[in-house]
């Protein structure tokens, strides 16, 4: 997407051409009325008239006629309809200061492959203050890079970074260009601020963080050669939220990577007593075998059997199983004790 910004002094010729255009134009080849506002769009002649009446507001400003068109690549046609071109024409209003006023903003299809639309708007305001001309170009130009970015357009060449041939840069183009490489470069791989700014300082780029009262970062900036631009100036990505997205990524795909550890765990030696000791208390549960082994921390493997679960490599260790207490001794019955017997002689 391209734009060319004029100003003038007369509304009648310009809005004819816009509305009308040529006579011997097809009929799906006619203009087309987006949106309007503060005129009528039923008539030419009724545009005309109420475009001259709202600049007489502030008769003295002479160029009180302001014309954009806004050309799209033809890469872009598929997305774009009428909606969709008006919302784009509306934002661009809004970037350029062009709200609060009398405008038209008409489609173009003059030309198979060249989707273009026109704004003509009152520099008049309906307030009566007049809206400045100053510098359009180079805030037009902002302005398409945030549309661009915004509704995913085709960037025209001298916009696209690459397209640009460094041996034909220089200034700030040559200095942008330069941190954009190294910001690239670097941010393949750094996890956190202190290795961007590890990477950049080799390249001989300075990076500053602002923030504000309570402290939270609110913009990032970048200085090379004695040149600084702010991180959405050399690219949409490389504004402090873009940054800040892309070290996470990079380091939530580094934890990916890391396989999994062993989580060490009591060994079946260091299991707790079955049998309370005066410095020991006895455990009250069995403690589980499978368990005091190493297992993966992130996945342990499925069981091979209802009854069996497989352990690390280790050999399994013995079931503790509580010795069976020791018969208990019965005593042996005792005979009663018998009265002694009494020899008897034998009478003769």
């Amino acid at each position: 997407m391209i734009s060319r910004t004029k100003t003038g002094r007369s509304f009648g010729g310009l809005a004819r051409y816009l509305v009308q255009g040529h006579k011997d134009q097809q009929e799906d080849k006619k203009s087309e009325v987006l949106a309007a506002e503060g005129v009528r769009t039923d008539t030419v002649e009724h545009m005309i008239a109420d475009f001259n009446r709202g600049r007489k507001v502030n008769p003295g400003l002479g160029q009180a006629v302001w014309h954009t068109s806004l050309s799209f690549n033809p890469d872009d046609a598929g997305k774009l309809d009428s909606e969709k071109m008006r919302e784009i024409a509306e934002d661009y209003m809004q970037e350029m200061g062009l709200m609060g006023t009398q405008y038209a903003i008409i489609r173009h299809r003059d030309k198979p492959g060249h989707e273009h639309l026109h704004i003509v708007a009152n520099r008049v305001a309906d307030d009566g203050h007049t809206i400045s001309d100053k510098n359009n170009f180079y805030r037009s130009t902002e302005a398409l890079v945030k549309l661009i970015q915004k509704y995913e357009l085709t960037p025209p060449q001298g916009l696209r970074p690459e397209k640009q041939r460094p041996e034909q840069l220089h200034g700030a183009e040559l200095a942008k260009h330069e941190i954009r490489q190294a910001l690239a470069a670097t941010l393949a791989t750094a996890t956190d601020g202190l290795t961007l700014a590890k990477g950049l300082d080799a390249a001989g780029i300075v990076a500053k963080v602002f923030r504000n009262q309570a402290g939270k970062p609110t913009g990032i900036s970048f200085a090379k050669d004695g040149l600084t631009f702010k991180g959405s100036d050399i690219g949409r990505q490389y504004s402090f939220a873009g940054i800040d997205r892309q070290t996470q990524a990079n380091r939530q795909a580094q934890q990916r990577d890391v396989p999994a550890q062993l989580v060490p765990v009591a060994s079946i030696d260091q299991a707790p007593p079955l049998v309370a000791t005066p410095d020991q208390p006895a455990a009250q549960l069995v403690p589980d075998v499978a368990r005091t082994q190493q297992v993966p921390a992130v996945q342990q493997p499925k069981p091979a059997a209802p009854e069996q679960r497989p352990v690390a490599a280790q050999p399994p260790a013995p079931e503790l199983k509580p010795e069976p207490p020791a018969p208990a001794v019965k005593p042996e019955p005792q005979k009663p004790k018998q009265a002694p017997t009494k020899k008897i002689k034998p009478r003769f």
